[in-house]
C-alpha cells in the first residue's frame, strides 16, 4: 500500500486564501497469477523396456485421479519421451501401455509449483489369444502426410542386398520414383531430382555421400536403423537445403543391459555389430 500526500495553493477569491489537501491512497492489488502458477506443476515421463533399457516410441501415458476417468492422455515421442505441463498439483494414477508389455501403474504425487520426472519399465508380457477376424471396411479419406513413406528395419530386411542383412539402398530401388545410376559413386535419383538435392539426415545432422559402390550398399545397415522417413513430395521448412528428396534416418538404440553381438559375411562385406552398456 501506498500513500501520497500532495499541497496545493490556489486562490479561489482574492481575499481569503484555500489550501487544498489531496490524500491519495493507492492500494496494490495482489497479484493472484503467481499464486495459481505456484499450484500447477509439471510432469516428464520416460518409458523404458525393461528388458534392454532401450526408450519406447508409440507408448500410450494417461493420468487419472484415483478410481476415476482419464484426465489426460498423449504417446510417447521418438525418444520414449512425454511431457504433461501446466497440470493441477495433486495426487495421479499413472497408466502406461505399450502392445506386447505389461500395463505400467502407479499413484505419484505432484507437488505445487515443481517439475517432477517419472520414469516408467515395462516388463514384457505373453497371452494367449482366441480367434481374430480380420475385415476390410472403408471410412472415408486417410489421412497422411502426402509424399512421406516410414521405413523400419524389418522392411529392410525383406529384400536382398549385397551385404550379409538389409540395407537400406537395396530397399530405396524398390520405391517407385526412385532411379539408381550406374557408375561407381552410388547415386539416387528421385522424382527426376539430382543427387545433389537430396538431403539425407542422421538423428539431424547432414551425411555427404551415404551410397557406395554403384549402390550396391550404404551407410545404413538394418542392423543400426530403428526408421526412415522419405520424403518425396512435399517437406517442412525444417528441411532446408533440399529441393528433390528428403532421408530422416533414426538410429536404433543399443541394449542398456547386457553385452551382445553378432558378425556376418558375405562375397562384398564383412558386419561386426556389438553393443551393451
Amino acid at each position: 500500500m501506498s500513500l501520497t500526500i500532495l499541497f496545493a495553493n490556489s486562490f479561489l477569491k482574492k481575499s481569503s486564501p484555500f489550501i487544498l489537501l489531496f490524500l491519495t491512497v493507492l492500494f496494490a492489488a495482489p497479484d493472484f497469477s503467481d499464486a495459481q502458477t505456484n499450484e500447477r506443476s509439471t510432469l516428464r515421463v520416460l518409458v523404458l523396456s525393461a528388458d534392454d533399457g532401450t526408450t519406447i516410441t508409440g507408448a500410450t501415458v494417461m493420468l487419472t485421479e484415483p478410481n476415476a476417468d482419464t484426465l489426460y492422455a498423449r504417446v510417447t515421442d521418438v525418444h520414449g519421451f512425454i511431457e504433461f505441463s501446466n497440470i493441477p498439483a495433486q495426487d495421479y494414477q499413472v497408466h502406461v501401455s505399450f502392445i506386447g508389455l505389461q500395463t505400467h501403474r502407479e499413484i505419484i504425487e505432484l507437488s505445487p509449483g515443481l517439475t517432477k520426472i517419472y520414469r516408467a519399465e515395462l516388463e514384457s508380457d505373453t497371452a494367449e489369444l482366441g480367434e481374430v477376424v480380420v475385415s476390410g471396411q472403408r471410412a472415408g479419406a486417410v489421412r497422411r502426410d502426402a509424399g512421406l513413406q516410414t521405413i523400419t528395419g524389418e522392411d529392410l530386411r525383406r529384400v536382398p542386398s549385397a551385404g550379409p542383412g538389409g540395407d537400406l539402398t537395396a530397399y530405396l530401388q524398390t520405391l517407385p520414383s526412385v532411379v539408381t545410376s550406374g557408375d561407381r559413386g552410388g547415386e539416387l535419383f528421385i522424382r527426376g531430382g539430382t543427387p545433389y538435392q537430396n538431403l539425407v539426415l542422421v538423428e539431424n545432422m547432414p551425411i555427404i555421400k551415404p551410397f557406395h559402390i554403384s549402390n550396391l550398399f550404404s551407410a545404413f545397415p538394418q542392423e543400426a536403423l530403428s526408421s526412415v522417413d522419405v520424403y518425396a513430395g512435399g517437406f517442412g521448412a525444417e528441411y532446408a537445403g533440399a529441393s528433390s528428396a528428403v532421408l530422416d534416418v533414426s538410429l536404433r538404440q543399443g541394449s542398456m543391459r547386457q553385452h551382445q553381438g553378432q558378425a556376418a559375411l558375405s562375397p562384398y562385406l564383412v558386419s561386426y555389430q556389438l553393443e551393451g552398456r
